[in-house]
């Protein structure tokens, strides 16, 4: 076939054919298939459909569907390939090519305005086809569609959601972009330049970076009024020798711009407004204060010199006022850093807070950034936040110098709360008589680096206790002779605070029905991929079974009840099977294991929220024999 001898091809396809073997005969078939399409045959549609009829169950039989649909699509016969396309997703919705016969059709709705029906089908992908090709194309789709159609925040609202997957995707640039133009459109000013933001640090290297930081230099320069913010954006990006001719020349015409007016004052029009607040006002006349360039420093001069003197409702007042007044970096990002003084002398620390953050939000290009970091990370101490804390304190370190005057006490002050913020874990190791206590071992894993952090020793008493480092994951494995494998998933990611948290480790016996959840393999939905985190279960599994040689153990997999029972069927097997191929990789042999999918049909959980759900996505070992 490759090389157009029809007459040697026909004969080995005729002798296939005929040789009376079933699977010769399917082969021939797909022989025969290959020919037709080397000779551009015009009834290549009859020969697929002829093929999926007789071969329903046949290894090749969705590729050749997708053909079919292809067919159909190219000679712009529309209704045929979405009835095609049914058959597919319904017969088999395993396949790899549904996922591309579903972001067909919603290009079709989206394109015929049928933009619910679009919507459905781009979300079918997102929950059914995580792991496939077209997975980011169907997020990067929808969020265009929304954008279209002028669905602004529900545009933002779906990219958020799905913000932590952008650095896995090759659309991830493009995703990030939508998510800032979203919130710019939405007038998010702040949000949107913090969005670009975060863009920059996980995907550096995006070729749609440099768009995206021209809108944030024209969100600082324009709307937060924060032109030096803008002028540096522009600057870097025309400095930059390996973007664009056209993006740098954009970004030297815009920093232009602004470096011509940059000596008009930064106020701008502000300056020769007059207040409209009431209490300015009568600053002003008990002053004989005119308006003018220098008139909101004079009012934080005398917020500044109550805050002094302890009069600070007064001189929150003032602050107040200008805060609102005024919206541009030099006056209201002092006037913040005021009122948190402020606040923070009336020990009002959540108001104290929110003028913290407000500031580092808004001014990033203040003067008053490094010292109000320091400020915002004792007030997460005062506010009981280690955790925010430590987050804060290297975000400060890590922006700071030895110039800073605040450094050295700031690095003091973080080495001191390393040693405080540690969660003691503590519990009682049950079912084991104390007489065999001495040979429980247990370890602490840091996820996802499947790095051992600690190992713990049970007392004689039968208890034991560990130290474990907020803002992380870990999983907890104990083992001991003749008890199944156990396992704990310890999550600090949210805690704010170092406490005491009990854990006990209940062993089970191994005896024949016997069956223990092994933690932290979990799945994604609708994936039966495993993952970095899955990887201390899996190798304490590995040992445990070199250990047990003779064990007979099933590998049960679960699903929750998202989705189609028949597909969560089959995913439930091949979560089993993941595991198994683990196994098996890792000098186990499967004689003794076997395989096994439950779906839905036992929860250990709720499936009415996101978090039972989550725990019904499983993995089990059972005693076989």
């Amino acid at each position: 076939i490759r090389e157009g001898n029809w007459d040697a091809a026909e004969t080995a396809i005729s002798a296939l054919k005929n040789s009376g073997d079933v699977f010769a005969a399917e082969r021939a078939k797909l022989l025969n298939i290959e020919r037709a399409e080397a000779q551009d045959d015009p009834q290549l549609n009859t020969l697929y459909a002829d093929y999926y009829r007789d071969h329903k169950q046949g290894i090749f039989v969705d590729k050749l569907l997708w053909k079919l649909i292809l067919w159909h699509i190219d000679k712009k016969d529309d209704a045929a390939a979405e009835k095609w396309i049914t058959v597919l997703r319904n017969e088999y919705p395993w396949s790899k090519y549904c996922d591309d016969a579903m972001m067909y059709l919603a290009g079709k709705q989206r394109t015929e305005k049928n933009y619910a029906d679009a919507e459905k089908l781009y979300l079918d992908i997102k929950l059914f086809y995580d792991r496939s090709d077209q997975y980011g194309q169907s997020l990067l789709k929808l969020s265009d569609m929304y954008l279209e159609i002028g669905e602004y925040e529900t545009a933002e609202n779906f990219l958020l959601s799905v913000e932590n997957q952008f650095d896995e995707l090759a659309e991830g640039g493009a995703l990030y972009q939508n998510l800032a133009l979203s919130q710019y459109l939405q007038k998010k000013y702040l949000e949107a330049a913090r969005t670009v933001d975060r863009f920059s640090q996980r995907l550096p290297e995006s070729s749609e970076l440099a768009h995206s930081k021209m809108l944030q230099g024209s969100i600082y320069a324009t709307n937060l009024n924060q032109p030096d913010v803008g002028k540096d954006i522009f600057a870097g990006l025309f400095s930059d020798e390996s973007l664009d001719e056209t993006i740098r020349n954009e970004a030297k015409e815009k920093y232009d711009q602004l470096n011509f007016t940059g000596d008009i004052d930064a106020l701008g029009e502000l300056a020769m407004k007059q207040p409209e607040d009431p209490l300015l006002q009568k600053l002003m006349l008990e002053n004989g204060w005119t308006v003018g360039a220098q008139l909101p420093f004079r009012f934080l001069e005398i917020a500044e010199k109550m805050i002094t003197e302890k009069e600070l409702d007064p001189a929150l007042e003032i602050a107040a006022a200008v805060i609102r007044e005024y919206p541009v970096l030099g006056v209201r990002d002092r006037a913040l850093f005021l009122s948190a003084q402020a606040y923070l002398q009336q020990e009002n620390y959540s108001a104290e807070h929110e003028m913290l953050l407000t500031l580092l939000d808004e001014f990033p290009g203040s003067k008053h950034r490094l010292t109000a970091q320091h400020q915002l990370a004792i007030n997460y101490l005062q506010m009981r936040n280690q955790r925010d804390a430590l987050s804060t304190y290297e975000s400060l370190l890590s922006e700071a110098d030895e110039t800073f005057p605040e450094y050295e006490a700031a690095q003091k002050e973080y080495n001191e709360l390393l040693q405080k913020a540690l969660v003691s874990i503590r519990g009682n190791i049950l079912n084991i008589d104390l007489k065999d206590i001495d040979k429980v071992n247990i370890s602490v894993h840091e996820l996802p680096s499947d790095s051992v952090v600690t190992v713990a020793m049970a007392s004689d008493g039968g208890n034991y206790s560990v130290g474990l480092s907020l803002r992380k994951r870990y999983t907890l494995i104990a083992t001991a002779p003749g008890y199944l494998l156990y396992t704990a998933d310890l999550d600090f990611r949210e805690q704010l605070s170092a406490d005491t948290v009990e854990q006990n480790i209940s062993l089970i016996s191994i005896e024949k029905g016997s069956r223990i959840p092994l933690q932290n393999i979990s799945f994604d939905l609708s994936s039966s991929t495993l993952d970095d985190q899955s990887l201390p279960t899996l190798r304490a599994m590995v040992q445990f079974l070199k250990e047990n040689p003779d064990l007979e153990v099933e590998i049960a997999g679960h699903t929750d009840n998202l989705g189609d029972p028949n597909f969560n069927k089959m995913l439930s097997v091949n979560r089993a099977l993941s595991v198994a191929r683990y196994l098996l990789e890792n000098g186990i042999s499967l004689k003794n294991v076997t395989t096994n999918g439950y779906a839905d049909t036992d929860p250990i959980a709720g499936n009415d929220t996101q978090k039972g759900r989550a725990t019904n996505r499983r993995v089990e070992l059972r005693v076989m024999k």
